[in-house]
Formats: C-alpha cells, sequence, structure tokens
C-alpha cells in the first residue's frame, strides 16, 4: 500500500512538472484564411486568452487531483495571505474594474497552486529539468523550421518570402529574421523570457547546460529577462564557485551586460521610454496614493502615450 502511494505521488509530481513546462510555452494561434487581414493586436490577445485558460482550468485540474493524496507537510500561508488581501483592499478601494478581477483571479490561482505544491510534492529539480529540457529541444526543432519558413503552426507567418510582413495593414511591421524564430512562442518577448526561466532550471542540475538556454534570451533581446537570468545566475554560483572566481565572472557579466544595452537597447531608445514612463507613472500613485498604491491593472487604464507607443 506505502508502494502504490509512494507511485501516485510520484506520478503526481510528474503531472505538475508537465503542467508548468508545457505553460511556459503554451500559445494557441488564430488560424486565418488565405489573405484575410486582421488586426495584429487581435490575434495575439487571443493567444493570450488560451495561455491564461490553459493556465485556470489546468490549475484547478491540479488541485481537485491533490485533494485525492494525503499532504506531506503544512504550509504557512500567513504572509501570502497578507499580501493578497493587500492586493484585494487596494483594488477594492479604487473600484474593481475588469483588469483588476483579472489579475486578483490569476494571482488567487497562482497563490493555490503554490498551495498543491507545497503540501504535496518533494522536489526533485533533475525530473523537472528533464521536462525542461525536453520543452527546450522541441523548440527548437520548430525554430529551425521556422528559419525555413516551414512553420506549420503560425502559418501566417511563414507563407511570404524574406519580406515577411506581420498580418496588419502592408508597411506597418516587417517581421525580421529573428522575429519569425521564435518556436511556439509567436511572440519575441516571449523567447527570451523562456529562456530566462529554463535557463535557471537547468542551472541548478548543471551551469553548463545552462548554456542551452543562453540562444533564447539572445534572440528575445529583452533586457529585463536578461538581467534576471546573470542575478539569479551569480546567486546560484555564490554557493558553488571561488569567490575570486565568482567576482571575475560578475565583472564580466557587467562589462558584456553593459555593451549589449548600449549596442542594442539605447539606441532605439528603449531606455529613454521606459524612464519616461516610470517617472511619470511614479509620481502620479504618490500624488493620488503613496502609501497603498493605486490597484491592480491600473498601468492599463492610464494610456500613457510616448514616442514607441
Amino acid at each position: 500500500m506505502e508502494a502504490m502511494t509512494t507511485n501516485i505521488r510520484k506520478y503526481f509530481t510528474h503531472l505538475v512538472y508537465a503542467f508548468v513546462s508545457i505553460s511556459l510555452i503554451f500559445y494557441v494561434p488564430l488560424r486565418l484564411p488565405a489573405g484575410q487581414q486582421i488586426d495584429l493586436s487581435y490575434v495575439q490577445n487571443f493567444g493570450y486568452l488560451t495561455q491564461e485558460l490553459w493556465f485556470r482550468f489546468g490549475t484547478w485540474f491540479i488541485f481537485f487531483v491533490s485533494l485525492f493524496l494525503t499532504p506531506i507537510r503544512k504550509g504557512d500561508y500567513r504572509a501570502l495571505s497578507v499580501f493578497a488581501l493587500y492586493l484585494l483592499l487596494s483594488s477594492c478601494l479604487f473600484g474593481l474594474s475588469p483588469s483588476n478581477r483579472h489579475t486578483l483571479l490569476n494571482i488567487g490561482l497562482a497563490v493555490l497552486l503554490y498551495k498543491v505544491v507545497v503540501e504535496n510534492i518533494e522536489i526533485n529539480l533533475k525530473a523537472f529539468a528533464s521536462w525542461i529540457l525536453a520543452i527546450i529541444c522541441l523548440n527548437y526543432i520548430l525554430m529551425i523550421f521556422q528559419a525555413f519558413y516551414l512553420d506549420g503552426l503560425f502559418q501566417n507567418m511563414s507563407a511570404y518570402d524574406g519580406s515577411l510582413r506581420s498580418f496588419v495593414s502592408p508597411g506597418v511591421m516587417t517581421i525580421h529574421f529573428d522575429e519569425r524564430i521564435v518556436g511556439f512562442f509567436k511572440l519575441k518577448a516571449n523567447v527570451g523570457v523562456f529562456g530566462a526561466i529554463s535557463g535557471m532550471v537547468l542551472a541548478f542540475v548543471s551551469p553548463f547546460l545552462s548554456v542551452l538556454a543562453v540562444p533564447f534570451m539572445l534572440l528575445g533581446q529583452t533586457s529585463a529577462t536578461i538581467a534576471a537570468f546573470i542575478i539569479s545566475f551569480g546567486f546560484l554560483l555564490w554557493f558553488r564557485i571561488k569567490r575570486w572566481i565568482w567576482f571575475t565572472f560578475l565583472s564580466l557579466l557587467i562589462v558584456g551586460g553593459t555593451l549589449y544595452i548600449t549596442k542594442y537597447d539605447m539606441p532605439t531608445g528603449q531606455f529613454n521610454e521606459r524612464f519616461k514612463i516610470w517617472h511619470k507613472s511614479f509620481f502620479d500613485v504618490t500624488k493620488t496614493s503613496p502609501v497603498i498604491g493605486v490597484g491592480l491593472g491600473k498601468f492599463k487604464e492610464t494610456n500613457y502615450q510616448l514616442d514607441q507607443g
């Protein structure tokens, strides 16, 4: 009986690993009839909606399955409860708009998934990394097909020649080489996020394995995800290598990161635009509600208009 319980818990653990791994790349594209034009934002929102439905229904499914298991430990959720109450209070004070409710629901489900993991799973990073590695390999395969315009998933992006354009009005947006090599993600920024997350999971098994995730971050070209990976990776190495090697490694990363930002981000005005947004939103919040903030989802309602939209 004990062996059966152990096997059931093992299968449940792999179910959670599979759900989390697939969630990293889950995106259902909107297929259009040949020649039909549609706003790109509509297509993206359709993909985001399918991602959320996958996460929400998947989390509920895993939670219901966990009810048939005997918890192996008790979690302490007092800090999370206080944080959730703060988010709910601040959102209610400024009106529970659709974006407030939308975000609160996702946060609540994330806490529920966290509860399931804490109470029912003995984390095995090597087992989890094997799922991540499988997702990486699948994504590389699709990216290779996309490089040669053999994309059977996002057919609207691969049915054109080298001057490939997105399915908004002609001339609005040109999809460059690295913007169509996105694997399952559809959006280039999501490739970078996947690289940062998968790279850290593999790094806990072996820092050398994380090299497999570096191309995703380079293709994503998002400085935030690269910075997140560097900070996390540096924290991990602090416990694994000698201090002088660690400081040498950190110095090289800082120099490399500075060169990357100078070459790729600064010329396009990315940081200038972000600083404008941060400055404007910070002072708007401090004028209206400096203590508790203005609630979740309010940034979407500000409609700040800058050079890059």
